[in-house]
């Protein structure tokens, strides 16, 4: 049998697999954090989205919407999307107080707060008098820092702000508003002019 001299020996074939290899995983290296990124950036955006809708439904009705309202079974919904950026669930926590006709411009107080420590509030840094909160479980798709149950409306509730909690993984996102820029926002007491 002749032999030309055509194709690959053993050993060039080795060598095209392991630079072929290091190719994908220097490409992959640099594409796994972008997408990442992207996906962080774009719960940002969809936050704040539902943020400034959940404002206008305020502003409309007078109050903020109930748990049932927020995610309803028919799928018709008051904010642009109940996903964030890496699919996971967008959880809605808001003053059960606010969901009253009116109870946006006539609470003075709210009963949500947003804490260094959900167990140690109020202290230094805690933000107080929120009237709802947007809370994303980011890439990991787990509630981090001890937020066991982030759809409970509870009459007081104390929420750890993410920025303040210590471990691995910790990529939680959280978006809110207090009662005193939900009333600036929706109008309370202002009057508007005739046009």
């Amino acid at each position: 049998m002749k032999n030309n001299g055509a194709g690959f020996s053993l050993i060039g074939l080795s060598m095209l697999m392991i630079v072929l290899g290091i190719g994908l995983s220097t490409t992959l290296m640099f594409l796994v954090p972008a997408m990442e990124r992207t996906s962080r950036e774009k719960s940002v955006a969809i936050l704040k989205a539902d943020r400034n809708a959940l404002i206008g439904f305020a502003s409309a009705k007078g109050r903020l919407p109930e748990a049932r309202e927020y995610l309803s079974d028919s799928g018709a919904t008051v904010v642009p999307s109940l996903v964030d950026g890496y699919h996971n669930r967008i959880h809605y926590i808001y003053d059960k107080g606010l969901s009253t006709p009116g109870s946006v411009c006539a609470r003075s107080t709210a009963n949500l707060s947003i804490c260094p420590n959900a167990t140690e509030c109020p202290q230094s840094g805690a933000i107080l008098n929120v009237a709802f909160a947007l809370w994303s479980d980011g890439s990991n798709g787990m509630v981090n820092g001890g937020l066991a149950a982030p759809d409970k409306t509870e009459a007081t509730r104390n929420i750890p702000h993410p920025r303040y909690l210590h471990g691995d993984n910790l990529d939680d996102l959280l978006e809110w508003v207090t009662l005193d820029e939900l009333q600036q926002r929706v109008g309370c007491g202002v009057a508007i002019p005739d046009s």
